[in-house]
């Protein structure tokens, strides 16, 4: 239906693909720009001439005689008034229609094509002007919904042409405008550019949690094809029950849908590993959880010990009982590693009626979290641990329930606050992330 547009969409994907592949991390490191000009008029003497002869200095640019740096420092010159040349915008715009081939194309020079968006008179050609403004929303600003003077359908024509889709792709997430065709296009099945290789693809490259969900929603619908189930579950691997992003219900409700998808098919894989993450999953209900490191209470396991529904009436109310876990107890180890789950605790009672203490009886699927829990709630509960005593049971070991601790973090964009409050017989403990400037000058989630 779409033959020739899909084998040249195929052949951008295949070159899309492989410059990432070789492309060289460089997330880690900050590129700082200069903010300020500083003073400098080494440029002068140069204005001075290119204004006494335009004609032969434009030719010179033109015929490329002067290298890239000097071009540009031309053009801010003349644009700014910098370098200690007189501002002269005419001049400017000249000199960045020289710089420009005939026919303007991807590989021409973006300065140069930002200049002729901006300076180009009244009178100056105005298919060019449209081609320059065309280019500039392509690699760089892509802000709006389309370049400026084009429709919406002139647009996705230009930005469906392969070399154009490749570049688009490869900057996936840089720009809004832009992005949003692309995003369209790509989780389209009705359109010329669908690949379900794009949902993979471009869901690695993108932060928005709603983007990645629905791409993951394409990757494992039987209906485009076989279900891509690993690469699905890498786009959700933040998903966790615990965890408050900036998300609706619905949304919230579709990641976990879609990995109880996951957890079953991996339920039947023949790799025993694999399919022990599906039953940690249905456990827990967390993803990623090393199942060999979960470890539930063997305590539940023990016939002889009696199991009781509910705090009974012959033991003292807890006091405080929100007191005893607080935010600032959250395991900063956790915090780093966005680890959150529900820690399901009961105080164990000896033959003779006395309290042996607080045991875990559902892990969270973090160790540390189960510590902490069990550790701040021993040092804080009134009456003492060590003071409780059941009556009416000697001789049996006896289990009652203690309300559960719920880990949860809150993402700076959430809606949801830090705290800690009782629901339902769960300690609901909140850690709110908040921003601040990381090393780069940037904003970053903390905890």
């Amino acid at each position: 239906m779409f033959s020739a547009r899909r084998i040249l969409s195929k052949v951008a994907l295949s070159a899309t693909i492989l410059s990432l592949a070789i492309t060289p991390d460089i997330s880690s490191a900050c590129t700082h720009w200069p903010v300020t000009v500083f003073a400098s008029n080494h440029m002068a003497e140069k204005c001075r001439l290119a204004r006494a002869n335009p004609r032969k200095f434009l030719a010179d640019v033109k015929a490329q005689r002067l290298n890239d740096d000097e071009l540009h420092e031309y053009l801010v010159a003349f644009d700014q008034g910098n370098y200690g040349c007189r501002e002269n915008k005419r001049m400017a715009f000249r000199i960045a229609n020289a710089m420009l081939p005939d026919r303007l194309t991807v590989s021409s020079d973006f300065n140069a094509l930002q200049a002729i968006t901006r300076l180009a008179p009244k009178n100056f050609d105005p298919q060019r002007i449209r081609n320059a403004n065309g280019l500039v929303w392509l690699l760089g600003s892509g802000e709006g919904e389309t370049p400026v003077g084009w429709d919406k359908n002139e647009t996705r024509e230009f930005l469906f042409t392969p070399l154009n889709w490749n570049l688009a792709l490869r900057n996936f997430a840089d720009r809004k405008g832009r992005d949003e065709i692309v995003f369209a296009a790509a989780t389209d099945p009705t359109s010329p550019m669908f690949e379900l290789e794009y949902a993979a693809l471009l869901g690695k490259e993108t932060k928005d949690k709603t983007r990645q969900l629905l791409f993951a929603k394409l990757l494992v619908d039987p209906r485009l094809g076989e279900p891509r189930y690993d690469d699905a579950a890498k786009l959700l691997d933040w998903y966790s029950p615990y965890i408050d992003y900036d998300l609706t219900s619905d949304e919230v409700s579709q990641a976990k849908s879609i990995w109880t998808r996951l957890a079953q098919h991996r339920l039947g894989s023949l790799d025993p590993d694999i399919k022990a993450s599906g039953r940690a999953f249905f456990n827990h209900g967390i993803p990623g959880l090393d199942p060999n490191l979960v470890l539930e209470s063997k305590i539940l396991s023990d016939p002889e010990i009696v199991r009781m529904a509910e705090w009974p009436k012959s033991l003292p109310e807890m006091r405080n009982v929100q007191r005893m876990v607080t935010p600032n107890d959250y395991p900063s180890r956790a915090l780093r590693k966005l680890e959150a789950g529900r820690t399901e605790l009961a105080v164990l009672f000896r033959l003779d009626g006395n309290s042996e203490g607080l045991v875990v009886t559902k892990s969270s699927g973090y160790e540390a979290l189960d510590q902490a829990a069990v550790r701040f709630i021993e040092r804080r509960i009134r009456p003492r641990m060590e003071s409780l005593k059941l009556d009416n049971f000697q001789g049996k070991r006896v289990l009652v329930p203690f309300p559960s601790v719920e880990w949860r973090i809150a993402t700076p964009d959430s809606n949801f606050g830090g705290g800690t409050f009782l629901e339902n017989g769960r300690l609901i403990v909140t850690f709110k992330q908040e921003y601040r400037h990381d090393s780069c000058g940037q904003f970053s989630g903390v905890s």
